[in-house]
């Protein structure tokens, strides 16, 4: 009992509570309005964010990172773009002339698509000149009555001379699939990452513009009384993870008691018994950091295992300005992928895919290093890695925090 009341005063005390409590109670004016779960309402953002005539300055960015994040998706033969096109997208250059972004765009004899974007390449891929995104978004609803079959049925049948569709579904992380097999199923969290964070990346962003982006990637990160949040950013997702750390004896320990209480009915005893056991798989997880000292004598900043083989991987591509073929040589093929073959609909998040982790060869590659490293069944045995790097000149060791 006495460690249960110390480890409550630690939970109350912690500037870490403190700080998550403050972040998950914050509202945005989505949410002081109470439109924050309308899909109205993100489909006009969205909209906005990827028409490249509006005001945010910037240009076709954001509809050439949904490009790339469709091109990247693990695609199945349905869905599949030509390769001509999936490499140009991947190459990672601006392939748009001219694009043009709509809104409710009708579909006789009844049904609105939420979001049409008709794209003019610059230059033309396997035949292909135009490009037609038809997006259907959700929030909290599921499609009805086969929406996306009869959208499918409707652009699909359009014989233009030079035009392509994809499409695109979109829907927070558990949301239900879509009906029709055709379209690419993408989430919200994957819009904040290769979208959102990105551009509030950007050198000489307007002022106006990222208000905008950090108040609309705070709502999707807002938890509120009905539902859980629609994406996490990094800052919100490091609170947690520290919060989880600092308190998961105390939350095990109640998860624990609940699921022995013969008063509680068997599906919250079995849902608290779930909790008991992910939650020690979870804390059983090596956290040990590392560094490394590099070819040029420079020593990093104590990172973990994941990202500890991502800055080898891309150091000594850098360095080396290595092809493809020669880096899989140099270290396990398995530990890599190209983009295009990377499955970004994994989850938990399986790679390294921000803007400043993905590696672009001069062999016309651009790679995403596994975010997988361990022992055991992970893909990177991390003590196989160390041998190769300690080889090619990097000096890794343990540092205790």
């Amino acid at each position: 009992m006495d460690t249960i009341i110390q480890q409550m005063r630690q939970f109350h005390q912690s500037p870490t509570t403190a700080a998550l409590r403050e972040r998950i109670s914050r509202k945005t004016l989505l949410d002081i309005w109470g439109v924050g779960r309308r899909e109205n309402g993100h489909s006009n953002f969205l909209a906005w964010l990827l028409s490249p005539e509006e005001s945010h300055d910037l240009g076709h960015f954001a509809l050439q990172k949904l490009l790339l994040l469709l091109a990247a998706c693990r695609l199945t033969p349905e869905q599949q773009l030509p390769e001509a096109l999936q490499h140009a997208i991947l190459a990672g250059k601006n392939i748009i002339r001219t694009a043009k972004v709509e809104r409710e765009v009708s579909i006789p004899p009844h049904g609105r698509v939420d979001i049409v974007a008709s794209i003019e390449l610059a230059q033309e891929a396997a035949g292909i000149q135009r490009l037609q995104i038809v997006l259907e978004n959700k929030i909290d609803a599921s499609e009805t009555d086969s929406q996306t079959i009869r959208y499918y049925q409707h652009f699909s049948t359009q014989k233009e001379e030079g035009l392509y569709p994809i499409f695109v579904y979109l829907s927070p992380l558990h949301a239900s699939p879509c009906k029709d097999t055709h379209f690419i199923r993408i989430e919200y969290q994957q819009i904040l990452d290769f979208i959102l964070s990105p551009a509030l990346q950007r050198q000489n962003l307007p002022e106006y513009t990222r208000l905008l982006l950090r108040e609309y990637v705070s709502h999707l990160s807002y938890f509120n009384s009905e539902s859980l949040y629609i994406a996490v950013n990094e800052q919100q997702r490091n609170l947690l993870i520290k919060f989880w750390e600092e308190n998961s004896a105390l939350m095990l320990a109640c998860a624990q008691a609940i699921s022995e209480d013969p008063d509680v009915s068997p599906e919250v005893q079995e849902s608290a018994r779930a909790i008991v056991e992910q939650g020690k798989k979870v804390n059983q997880r090596d956290r040990t950091k590392y560094v490394c000292r590099n070819t040029a004598g420079y020593s990093t900043a104590p990172m973990g295992k994941g990202r500890m083989v991502l800055y080898v991987v891309k150091s000594y591509a850098e360095e080396t300005d290595c092809t493809y073929e020669q880096l899989k040589q140099t270290f396990a093929p398995r530990w890599f992928e190209e983009l295009r073959n990377v499955d970004l609909n994994a989850r938990p998040k399986r790679y390294f895919i921000a803007d400043d982790e993905l590696i672009a060869l001069k062999s016309g590659e651009t790679i995403a290093v596994s975010s997988q490293c361990g022992g055991g069944t992970s893909l990177i045995n991390f003590d196989e890695f160390v041998k190769i790097a300690e080889k090619l000149g990097f000096i890794i060791s343990s540092q205790q925090l």
